[in-house]
């Protein structure tokens, strides 16, 4: 399975660890149709996956002054999304 990466600007991560609003909104739609497209992948419903996708920006947000830049974000959320997979379903 092949996952389209996208550059996220860490200015919008700098934004979200300070709770902006807009800077969240705009990260939520540059990520979650990746996460969205791979919980379908992973076999879920399409209502699952929006009820996973939920838990999954819960937890990014929550956590978001964690993230290391040297890792790509993309790949942060990913890690985020397989961790409450395993807990959770």
């Amino acid at each position: 399975m092949e996952t389209t990466f996208t550059a996220v600007d860490y200015a919008i991560i700098s934004a979200c660890i300070h709770n902006h609003r807009k800077s969240q909104k705009k990260l939520f739609t540059l990520i979650a149709p990746i996460i969205y497209t791979e919980i379908l992948k992973d076999g879920y419903a399409p209502i699952e996956a929006e009820e996973i996708l939920k838990q999954v920006f819960i937890e990014i947000f929550s956590t978001i002054e964690n993230y290391k830049s040297e890792d790509l974000f993309d790949d942060w959320c990913m890690e985020i999304y397989e961790r409450i997979k395993k807990a959770s379903f």
